[in-house]
């Protein structure tokens, strides 16, 4: 049985890294492969989505500690850069055999950005790209053009290969918006669109969750931007993307290409209008938007298909012409003392926002307690008794300050 070693930088909440490793891994182990999961950082609430995974024996979650040897591994899938540092050292011996997959995800700033390009273009098999955009950005870095393969963020199973729900009803009836920092334009959108009968439900920020299927049951239309799209549109519901970057719109055949290109990220124009304007196209594009949807759903179940992409993926690194080398003795040693870095670096910034979040649940405690001291202290200097040792005491005071 083949074994995968995937790794992600950290897994914690439900953020789009998250989400492909989760997904990467149940479709890895739907195939019969054995996945180790190793992260520099787990915690709740995604840490359970894993252990979830756990009884069916074919997936394990691993923090910190390098999970086997590099002798049990049929592939390593590498994010953010992450590797387990003995898994690192023994890659200086690699099999000629085991392929690596270097995968990116964004073009921000920090983990995301390919400080070790030089590396990654000497042992990784595939550089692969959630999008062009993605791709071209960091085509930029010294990446070799003929090693890469995108991965557009592509749907799971559930999301292509179950009956699809029941048509967008002709009327809009219920939007769902998935955000985790919606800007203050969306707020007023709801309100706007609340105004005018159309119920919206949320998901995300202080409602965290996993999108499934069921997340979309009786929904009309997705505010959305990222992952969230291919998941609607592999459901035939229409999407409108805008977020805190802005956004286009409702998706539609003039303007798809171009999105997609741009991963659904609301980017290709950063486009910011008002929460009246944002309601006034939600209500008015909603019939063209959902002929869109209804008419391209097995399209789009196809082309955002992630069991598609794993078997292409697949098919391309069985190619023998694809170069695997091992590492030079230099480049372990930069990448381990980037290892550790990074390792250090994550753990210390999610123990400080987890020491913040502690504070920020206990201060209205604290500040209760406040409160009640001062009211009793208040209440004690007002009692009888208090007043009364204050009085003995004054002429001991006097004296003592002769």
């Amino acid at each position: 049985m083949p074994r995968l070693l995937l790794t992600n930088n950290h897994l914690a909440n439900y953020g789009g890294s998250e989400m492909v490793a989760l997904e990467l891994a149940e479709e890895f182990a739907d195939r019969g492969w054995h996945v180790d999961v190793f992260t520099n950082y787990a915690d709740e609430p995604f840490r359970s989505e894993f252990e979830k995974l756990a009884p069916g024996g074919l997936v394990r979650l691993h923090e910190a500690e390098a999970p086997r040897t590099i002798d049990h591994y049929d592939l390593l899938w590498v994010q953010h850069g992450v590797l387990p540092e003995a898994i690192i050292d023994s890659l200086r011996s690699r099999p000629a055999a085991l392929p690596l997959v270097w995968h990116h995800m964004s073009t921000l700033p920090g983990i995301e950005s390919p400080v070790l390009a030089d590396i990654e273009a000497a042992v990784a098999s595939l550089s692969s790209f959630n999008s062009a955009e993605t791709r071209d950005a960091l085509l930029q870095y010294g990446l070799p053009e003929n090693r890469t393969e995108l991965l557009p963020n592509p749907a799971p199973r559930p999301f292509t290969e179950e009956s699809p729900p029941a048509p967008a009803s002709s009327d809009l009836a219920t939007v769902l918006l998935v955000s985790n920092h919606p800007p203050a334009e969306m707020t007023e959108a709801i309100e706007a669109l609340a105004a005018s009968g159309v119920a919206v439900r949320r998901v995300g920020g202080d409602a965290p969750a996993r999108v499934t299927p069921e997340t979309f049951r009786d929904v009309d239309a997705v505010v959305t931007i990222g992952k969230t799209a291919q998941y609607a549109l592999c459901l035939g519901i229409p999407v409108y993307i805008y977020d805190h970057l802005g956004g286009d719109g409702w998706l539609g055949s003039d303007d798809f290409e171009t999105a997609c290109l741009f991963n659904f990220s609301g980017r290709p124009t950063k486009r910011r209008i008002s929460g009246a304007a944002i309601a006034r196209e939600i209500i008015e594009g909603y019939d063209a938007a959902r002929a869109f949807s209804a008419e391209r759903i097995q399209e789009h179940r196809d082309r955002f298909s992630l069991r598609n992409h794993v078997d292409a993926l697949l098919e391309r690194l069985a190619d023998e012409s694809t170069p695997k080398h091992p590492l030079s003795a230099a480049h372990a040693k930069r990448w381990t003392a980037y290892a550790k870095m990074q390792r250090d670096n994550t753990r210390a910034i999610h123990g400080a926002w987890k020491a913040n979040e502690e504070l920020q649940h206990s201060a209205p405690e604290l500040q209760k307690t406040v409160a009640e001291l001062t009211d009793a202290n208040a209440a004690l200097r007002r009692s009888r008794s208090y007043r009364l040792g204050h009085a003995l005491l004054r002429p001991l005071s006097r004296l003592l300050r002769r």
